[in-house]
């Protein structure tokens, strides 16, 4: 441990299956410029700590997807693992506590041999300059991961977060559609050789098996200031205990769930200065919970209607996939219609990170801001409970179009 490190472990998470740790300097150290602080983003910790500079930076706005990385975390609400791609640029490091992180160099490279997906893009002339391929591999990699077999249009929603200014796109969806779970035979075997001559590893239908963990400790590979106030409650009553001692003495404090509104108070807000404190959401059950509407205890009823309930901090895709379910039940038939619109907010990274209650918030504190998903809910109808934003309670009805309290 560094003679400068406190007692304390700041945070715990995994880079390509090696653990890492961030450690809390002791009270009466001032700590150096280089430290990790609630400001530094997932994309600076890899590419200056960890030199891994296949994640690349530019826009560091969540809309080029040079930086993706495929992250691997538990839902608090349902106990499961989930695989999604992330903007890296746009991810505090400190909101990364238990994620497995990976990124292009950890899926495949010269020495291991490379993944199915760098191989085909390589081969079938997917790449040119090459510095937005690392994040086009990984938003593949990422739907790999998590679909295990993707049709083509999965293939194309996918990539909607990824720019290329050289290339062109129909080489890179071309290679990518390659994986298509109904390829023909002639694809097949093409496919079959790009990879033997690549010499890639693992099977190519799916995602790889990731390269076995190192057997030492997490490397303390670095510091951050005992000052620095990062919460991260597991609990309703806990975060809003937090909430209420970190702003004694009028200091500011954020509530952080997805950030990726960079010009509206976010972590990383180009134009405000930091907040004295922060509180993530991520791991708190009851605003990751989805409630379908079904008879019995887990239905929740309001005016004597069934109606599906989201919790705040459910992402933009979850919810989107939870709307594609419900739209195939009576009295849900309009979710195809939100589903439709909401697609159209933003990109696949961002969706998979932002949230439907952040996104509203916008609106509320910036008036100038656009919410995508207000007009939807305001017109389903969508409740949102009070006095805090909880979450809300949906149920499509064809003569629905009265306007709702939304807080």
């Amino acid at each position: 441990m560094p003679a400068s490190a406190g007692d304390g472990t700041a945070l715990i998470f995994s880079v390509n299956n090696q653990p890492q740790q961030v450690l809390k300097r002791s009270a009466n150290d001032g700590g150096v410029t280089s430290d990790v602080t609630s400001t530094t983003t997932l994309a600076d910790y890899l590419r200056l700590h960890q030199q891994l500079p296949g994640t690349k930076t530019m826009c560091r706005e969540g809309m080029c997807g040079a930086c993706v990385v495929t992250v691997t975390s538990q839902n608090p609400a349902t106990g499961q693992m989930e695989s999604r791609a992330v903007n890296s640029c746009m991810v505090p490091i400190k909101a990364c506590q238990d994620w497995q992180i990976e990124t292009v160099e950890g899926i495949g490279n010269r020495r291991d041999g490379y993944h199915p997906v760098q191989a085909r893009l390589a081969h079938m002339n997917g790449t040119q300059c090459g510095y937005c391929s690392p994040g086009m591999v990984m938003s593949m990699y990422s739907l790999l991961k998590s679909n295990g077999k993707v049709s083509p249009e999965e293939v194309e929603q996918a990539m909607d977060g990824n720019l290329c200014r050289c290339t062109g796109y129909r080489p890179i969806l071309d290679a990518f559609k390659t994986f298509d779970k109904d390829a023909d035979d002639k694809t097949k075997r093409l496919v079959a050789d790009i990879e033997e001559t690549a010499g890639c590893h693992g099977r190519s239908g799916g995602s790889c098996q990731p390269t076995v963990a190192c057997a030492g400790c997490p490397r303390a590979a670095a510091l951050t200031s005992a000052k620095d106030d990062w919460r991260l409650p597991t609990t309703l009553q806990q975060a809003l205990s937090d909430l209420s001692n970190m702003t004694v003495g009028d200091k500011s404090v954020r509530l952080v769930a997805g950030n990726t509104s960079m010009h509206a108070s976010g972590v990383l807000d180009k134009y405000d200065a930091p907040s004295d404190g922060y509180i993530s959401l991520l791991k708190i059950p009851e605003l990751r919970a989805i409630k379908r509407p079904a008879n019995g205890s887990n239905c929740r009823i309001i005016h004597d209607a069934p109606r599906a309930v989201f919790g705040a901090a459910v992402t933009l895709s979850e919810l989107i996939e939870e709307l594609k379910l419900l739209s195939k039940t009576a009295g849900y038939r309009h979710c195809a219609e939100m589903v439709k619109h909401l697609q159209l907010v933003a990109n696949t990274p961002v969706r998979n990170a932002g949230t439907w209650a952040g996104n509203l918030m916008i609106k509320r504190s910036e008036r100038d801001e656009r919410s995508n998903p207000r007009p939807v809910t305001t017109q389903a109808g969508c409740w949102g409970s009070r006095p805090r934003l909880h979450d809300f309670d949906l149920r499509m009805n064809s003569t629905s179009t009265s306007r709702r309290h939304l807080p």
